[in-house]
């Protein structure tokens, strides 16, 4: 391979047998493919992560050079050379974080484990396998996602002739999908655009719709993680009358107990104004900082 190239890349074909060793003929070399997984694979933040690479045919790679890199070979996520790991020239992100599984390497299995995934740790990766001048290699990519906090609801106030919902939640990657639904769980129909703002790299939703007053509507919002195939609802709540001009803003507690679904009024000091009734409900808390990018849509 290193032969017919104008131009060799630099550092594959150098090997134990010196500086210009690409010009060596590959002389009882058995040459071999490397493969890895078919498709992409994904990882949660903070968890482990097995990226499989394999020789075919089957032999033992245990004499060979194994290096996991990303953009350059000379700056690796880890190597495996002259039968030992080598950490000289690793990247600064992957110390202490990799391990070249050896249980198989003698049929040619030489999967790298990353520990404590990190949003940083997405994106491609290369299983180079180097025999003597020969050397082939496997690129797969790694996605990670974040299954973020479970969401809030909370009542933020009077617009447009109705009542604002806002559904809140952070640390979610990549950008999740929101779904509103109604009394019977099924989606609100209505056009919906969410927009967030990152914070080192995760999305922090909000998400509000208008409930037009005096329009008795349960609800609940939930979030799903597309990578993941994961999805978290925050608890259903009821609204009923009108929204006093007082009413600031009101948020729910995310823990429910079967036992708990009270009514709870919110008393605003003026007992001719129409109240809104919330339930199920956790005792109030102080309300949330309002977000900086919200998105509304309006449902009748």
């Amino acid at each position: 391979y290193c032969r017919r190239q104008a131009k060799p890349p630099q550092g594959l074909c150098q090997s134990a047998l010196g500086e210009n060793s690409f010009l060596t003929p590959n002389m009882g070399i058995t040459e071999f493919r490397v493969f890895g997984p078919d498709g992409p694979v994904t990882a949660a933040v903070g968890e482990d992560i097995v990226l499989s690479c394999h020789l075919s045919p089957r032999m033992s790679a245990e004499k060979m050079e194994v290096r996991w890199f990303r953009d350059t070979v000379t700056s690796y996520v880890h190597l495996y050379e002259y039968g030992k790991d080598q950490f000289d020239q690793q990247m600064p992100d992957y110390h202490g974080r990799t391990e070249l599984l050896k249980a198989g390497i003698s049929d040619g299995d030489v999967p790298l484990r990353i520990v404590n995934i990190r949003l940083s740790d997405e994106g491609q990766y290369r299983c180079l396998v180097q025999d003597g001048t020969f050397h082939e290699e496997a690129v797969l990519e790694l996605k990670v996602a974040a299954s973020g906090s479970a969401p809030h609801i909370f009542v933020e106030g009077h617009q447009d002739g109705g009542i604002r919902v806002v559904c809140q939640s952070g640390r979610w990657y990549p950008k999740p999908e929101v779904l509103w639904r109604g009394l019977s769980g099924q989606p609100l129909s209505f056009a919906n655009e969410t927009k967030s703002e990152e914070e080192h790299g995760f999305f922090e939703i909000n998400n509000s719709i208008i409930i037009m007053e005096n329009s008795n509507q349960n609800l609940s919002c939930s979030l799903r993680n597309t990578y993941l195939n994961q999805e978290k609802e925050s608890i259903t709540f009821y609204i009923s009358g009108q929204l006093p001009s007082k009413l600031q803003s009101l948020i729910l507690n995310r823990k429910k107990k079967k036992s708990d679904f009270n009514l709870i009024k919110a008393h605003c000091g003026n007992n001719s104004e129409p109240t809104p009734v919330l339930s199920p409900l956790r005792p109030l808390v102080n309300p949330p900082p309002v977000a900086k990018y919200q998105s509304v849509s309006k449902i009748g």
